[in-house]
């Protein structure tokens, strides 16, 4: 297969060359190989985990939802997957890398309960959508650039995506965000560079790991919240 069909049936080949990551893995460059730490939140979450857990679906590249249809308000839509370019280009990356086109990425909620809607509510993102991620042990989300200048058209810095974790990292959870890997404790809100960076997760534990990921267009009510997510210990739910 030639470089131009490469290219043209791979959704990480086309949005490496849209990317200014230095994709060298000898690098690290804090502009891009970090996340951008935001702030805490505090509290007991653990039931409502449980609930994450027993009641979140099993997603692949191809029946995810990703954009406007899971806003806050339409959380139990069934509607908004991929379109069929996306799942094309998507699904050819892992047949290139030897994988199961349609292997589970993670599960993922698209209704929260209660109390952590309330920490998205609170984060504040304009056209917002909201989703659990609760990864499984095997469980694999591929190394991939975000898409989401085809869902705002607003500036990209306008835009945000924030991780909320809701589980402490333990041994053999892998989050990474180009050539760094992250660890966490259960609050830990943080934010990164969705334009550029490439990202991944992977879980060889034998617990689940469980975050939220609130994503939407930059408020006012947005700005205030990461002014005093910075000034305090910890935001109590």
């Amino acid at each position: 297969m030639n470089n131009e069909n490469n290219y043209n049936d791979s959704s990480w080949e086309k949005l490496k060359a849209k990317s200014i990551y230095h994709f060298d893995k000898t690098v690290m460059d804090p502009r891009w190989d970090s996340v951008i730490p935001i702030g805490r939140f505090d509290g007991e979450w653990q039931d409502e985990v449980q609930w994450l857990i027993e009641n979140s679906k099993e997603s692949t590249w191809r029946n995810r939802q990703y954009g406007s249809d899971t806003n806050r308000g339409n959380a139990n839509s069934d509607g908004n997957t991929p379109p069929s370019n996306w799942v094309h280009e998507e699904e050819n990356d892992l047949i290139r890398a030897g994988a199961k086109p349609d292997m589970v990425i993670c599960k993922m909620g698209y209704e929260l309960p209660p109390k952590i809607q309330k920490m998205c509510d609170m984060i504040g993102l304009e056209r917002g959508h909201d989703k659990a991620h609760v990864q499984m042990t095997g469980q694999v989300f591929n190394i991939h650039i975000d898409k989401l200048d085809t869902i705002y058209d607003e500036d990209p810095d306008d835009v945000m995506r924030i991780f909320i974790f809701l589980t402490d990292w333990e041994p053999g959870h892998f989050l990474g965000f180009g050539n760094y890997t992250h660890r966490w404790r259960a609050g830990d809100i943080i934010t990164f560079d969705h334009v550029n960076c490439p990202h991944y997760t992977a879980n060889a534990a034998l617990v689940p790991r469980v975050s939220v990921v609130t994503t939407g267009v930059k408020s006012e009510k947005t700005c205030e919240f990461l002014k005093m997510a910075k000034s305090v210990p910890s935001i109590k739910i």
